[in-house]
């Protein structure tokens, strides 16, 4: 998701000049409105583990200045506040948005291509500008925050194996996911066009499951073990009709075209 952390001290604004960077090619007839006090301090890519200032500005070095497409970013300005007093826009483009259009506006960016964000708050003004690359990096890790069924999410309960089934009786897990671009709803990150997820049930890697498969499928990518809803032309990955009573685990992990991400931490729910 979008992360707007707020940094209020001017040493620490200081000590981090080299972060923020007018874009080379912000004409400098653009300087004429840049008499804001606010600052972006810094910007990276937003792993799903808490994140401090300081591995922030590490991750994107790290990263080369480059901002993984798909994935959540974390904005860091010198002043606090609530989202709606926070807008950006980009590059030459004199549209504003939200803040908390900021990954998603990203992630249609194209591969290999650099941008300037700005910053306003409030009735200041616009920031400096801060250059930024963007391109398919190996993603982070993300996290399983819950798996739904019948009813039922995980964590906060566990699931009842279903007894009384008919021949049509469907109960198909929902799993939702970290570590994506940040959209208004839960899966408003598949609309962005370079991050999908795959899923492992109790460790299997022969039968893998997937998050935004339409997707994995126009690069080629088919997950055949899915179910089908039914006739609806959707699929889901497991049914809980289908697992045994007892203690069961879950891992996902990001790919696109280029590369493959690592396995988040182990989710485990229990089937009663």
């Amino acid at each position: 998701m979008t992360s707007l952390s707020c940094q209020s001290s001017d040493t620490k604004i200081i000590q981090n000049e080299d972060s923020v960077a007018l874009s080379s090619t912000t004409e400098a007839s653009a300087l004429s409105h840049i008499d804001a006090t606010v600052v972006i301090v810094g910007m990276c890519r937003m792993s799903s583990a808490a994140m401090t200032i300081e591995n922030c500005e590490a991750q994107f070095t790290a990263d080369n200045r480059t901002l993984g497409l798909g994935e959540p970013v974390m904005l860091i300005p010198n002043r606090s506040g609530q989202l709606d007093d926070f807008k950006i826009r980009f590059d030459s483009d004199p549209e504003e948005f939200s803040i908390t259009a900021l990954d998603m506006i990203i992630a249609s960016f194209l591969p290999g291509t650099s941008h300037v964000v700005w910053l306003g708050y409030l009735e200041e003004g616009w920031s400096v500008g801060f250059d930024f690359k963007v391109d398919e990096l190996e993603p982070l890790a993300p996290m399983i925050k819950k798996i739904c069924a019948d009813r039922e999410c995980v964590p906060g309960a566990s699931f009842t194996k279903p007894t009384l089934i008919g021949a049509d009786s469907l109960f198909p897990f929902v799993e939702f996911i970290s570590g994506v671009a940040h959209a208004t709803e839960d899966f408003g990150w598949f609309d962005q066009d370079y991050l999908w997820a795959e899923l492992a049930l109790d460790g299997d890697m022969t039968q893998l499951g997937c998050l935004n498969c339409a997707l994995a499928g126009r690069k080629g990518y088919v997950y055949s073990a899915r179910i089908p809803f039914g006739e609806t032309g959707i699929f889901y990955n497991w049914d809980l009709k289908n697992l045994t009573v007892g203690l069961h685990s879950m891992r996902a992990r990001l790919r696109n075209s280029e590369h493959i991400g690592p396995w988040s931490t182990e989710f485990t729910f229990q089937v009663e």
